[in-house]
């Protein structure tokens, strides 16, 4: 007897612990074929979410937003600002660093003369407009300095563009390099790394026109490979995040996490097609795991909340992200589902720890049950003393 992998769709012998290709848990294949469901009806997960608003809600702050992203529609890990994108462990790629000394002013002929550097100064103020810098104050300097033929004006100012230029190409060079790393922890990138590598020659041996058309073809080239693997990298986001999520909630991956490192191995291998539908699929292996701790976790935030509004606090807010958070895992949208669901935990724990709430859903202070009673106002041994005279005495 057989049984198909439903995240690589490999065929497995009955018995084995694991997939024979992605390595998922045997355990989870009912699950995910769960977290997978019919693209018509609520999975198990939605109605869980729904039952408890249902609970929570009381009308108040309109109706749920059916604005957000469809079942087809993924979000760019740049719209969850809440954290930053997670660093997948062992990345082979090792990152590019920036500029670890300065370019070298460029030699000049010997006995460089006026036309030299008026040439020279044309060309950094051309560079200059291409970089879009606005250099008013030097192209002033530049005319004075010609119209009175003064070489050593041209000269000194030949300097210093050169040194306001370089700067200004290495802080881009640096950029480029932050974006080509971050791209090459989800996918290949050996073009941008050939120009990115002739360009840190040209920027140190001062050929800065040169060092700028590297970096714009650099630019470029790391353009197309983000429209081209858009849909690989967000999906490797959402994965990571639903990982780091369920580790936060003292959950473990690793059943779940088969399918994920086997889709970024054939998305490092640039193996685009492939790699797609298994890391969709790995984020439903992951959502599987992080379900039952998901609402093990909604569980709580139910009890806050209501406890917190039979003593009349104002749950409105909590229960519009609540609201949002059912929209999202309707359309499936785990990523932004969990950002929703972070946003929705800092804000009970804003009613765990205010007032309003009764201190054993937190933790009782130490102290809380020993603190005496307020002292009678008028008690029969104390005050005398200190009591103003009656008018009689």
């Amino acid at each position: 007897m057989t049984i198909d992998c439903p995240a690589c769709g490999w065929v497995n012998a009955d018995g084995g612990t694991e997939c024979a290709r992605c390595h998922l848990s045997t355990g989870l294949f009912a699950s995910v074929l769960d977290a997978v469901g019919d693209a018509n009806a609520d999975p198990h997960y939605v109605r869980v979410v729904s039952e408890m608003l249902a609970a929570v809600d009381d009308g108040s702050g309109g109706a749920a937003s059916e604005t957000g992203p469809g079942p087809a529609r993924l979000a760019h890990p740049l719209r969850f600002p809440a954290i930053e994108a997670p660093r997948p462990e062992g990345t082979p790629v090792e990152p590019i660093s920036g500029l670890d000394s300065l370019p070298a002013l460029p030699a000049l002929p010997p006995g460089g003369g006026f036309e030299v550097y008026r040439h020279q100064v044309d060309e950094y103020l051309q560079l200059a407009r291409r970089q879009g810098i606005d250099l008013a104050e030097f192209a002033d300097r530049a005319k004075q300095a010609i119209f009175v033929q003064d070489r050593e004006s041209l000269e000194v100012l030949s300097r210093e563009l050169f040194v306001f230029l370089a700067s200004s190409l290495g802080e881009e060079f640096d950029a480029v390099c932050s974006r080509r790393n971050d791209l090459a922890a989800f996918v290949p990138t050996a073009t941008p790394d050939a120009e990115l590598d002739a360009c840190r020659k040209s920027l140190l041996m001062g050929d800065l026109a040169g060092a700028q058309r590297r970096l714009n073809r650099v630019s470029e080239a790391l353009g197309e490979l983000e429209e081209h693997w858009e849909t690989v990298q967000i999906l490797l986001t959402e994965a990571d995040l639903l990982a780091e999520t369920i580790r936060e909630l003292r959950g473990d991956p690793t059943p779940a996490l088969g399918p994920l490192e086997e889709g970024r191995r054939l998305a490092q291998e640039g193996r685009r097609e492939e790699a797609e539908p298994l890391l969709a699929r790995a984020t439903h292996a992951l959502w599987s795991v992080l379900n039952p701790l998901f609402s093990r976790e909604l569980q709580r935030t139910k009890e806050v909340l209501l406890r917190a509004r039979s003593e009349g606090a104002d749950v409105t807010g909590a229960v519009v992200i609540m609201r949002e958070l059912a929209s999202s895992l309707r359309h499936r949208n785990f990523a932004l589902g969990v950002m929703t669901f972070r946003r929705l935990r800092q804000s009970v724990d804003a009613f765990a720890t205010g007032p309003s709430v009764e201190p054993a859903l937190i933790v009782p202070p130490p102290t809380a049950a020993a603190e005496p009673a307020p002292a009678d106002p008028a008690p029969a041994d104390t005050g005398v003393e200190n009591a103003p005279p009656s008018p009689a005495g």
